[in-house]
């Protein structure tokens, strides 16, 4: 009788929460008489299954609160990775995360006071940082089987998450203000002796601020891609995995902006509009 999985009956605390997902395969909770997840024989309290569910700051607040709780959320995906990733993986928003990333882009136009820009500038930085977006959410989508075929979801809702996700590390286009967004291409990164360069030469202050940018970016992503793997054998293969995700999304952002960003600045800056 004192089984906390009948204690803890899931429609005591839907009340608080509409949907319970277990921490370790996703299923879903939701209406089931007992916190023990029928998928994986897991067991868990209401204590467990809150701090699982911590929503972002920015999604939970309300009216004036969600001014502090923007800041409160950026400051968790550039310096507390790991809280950004528990917090996201638990539930998220669409309208939020939208909203979120539309913010920092806004937030970039502090540039204009920091540097000599026209609007073809933006047009072209803004268009690279969708690109880098809509091309890293293919690609862990992709890659993030154990989520979509463990919870039974399709590609596309994974999809969605990272599309959030990536609303969310537009965070780190806040810190560019200064010296503008990182202008690293993909070349720099093929070429020979391009990785102890990229990391341990330092003789350019601009250039390590690019890339700590990057890093601080590169690293949110593959915690959360790291957090999304619940039930996932954490071999040394896993461990590799990750660690090819994360040079991956250097990869990527190096091709935005060389496919993109570039040849976009090449066209319009000419333009000076």
């Amino acid at each position: 009788m004192n089984d906390p999985a009948v204690l803890d009956s899931v429609p005591a605390v839907n009340d608080a929460l509409e949907h319970w997902r277990c921490p370790d395969c996703e299923y879903d909770l939701h209406g089931l008489p007992t916190l023990r997840c029928p998928e994986c024989g897991q067991t868990y309290s209401r204590e467990q299954l809150q701090r699982t569910h911590e929503r972002l700051a920015f999604e939970s607040a309300t009216g004036w609160r969600r001014i502090p709780a923007f800041f409160i959320t950026c400051f968790n995906v550039l310096v507390r990775p790991w809280v950004f990733a528990r917090r996201v993986t638990a539930g998220y928003s669409f309208r939020h995360g939208a909203a979120f990333g539309l913010i920092c882009f806004a937030g970039t136009l502090v540039t204009r006071a920091t540097l000599v820009t026209g609007w073809a500038f933006f047009v072209v930085w803004w268009s690279a940082a969708l690109a880098c977006i809509v091309a890293q959410s293919v690609i862990l989508a992709t890659l993030d089987r154990q989520s979509w075929i463990v919870s039974d979801r399709h590609w596309g809702h994974s999809f969605l998450f990272w599309l959030v996700v990536g609303g969310y590390t537009s965070a780190v286009m806040l810190t560019e203000v200064v010296y503008g967004p990182p202008e690293l291409a993909l070349s720099s990164f093929l070429e020979r002796d391009a990785m102890r360069s990229l990391f341990f030469e330092f003789q350019d202050a601009r250039l390590f601020v690019f890339r700590l940018q990057i890093l601080s970016w590169t690293v949110a992503l593959t915690i959360v891609f790291v957090a999304r793997q619940r039930g996932a054998n954490k071999t040394i293969l896993f461990w590799i995995r990750s660690l090819v995700v994360w040079l991956l999304l250097w990869c990527i952002y190096g091709a935005a902006v060389e496919y993109v960003g570039l040849p976009m600045h090449q066209w319009l800056i000419p333009i000076r509009w």
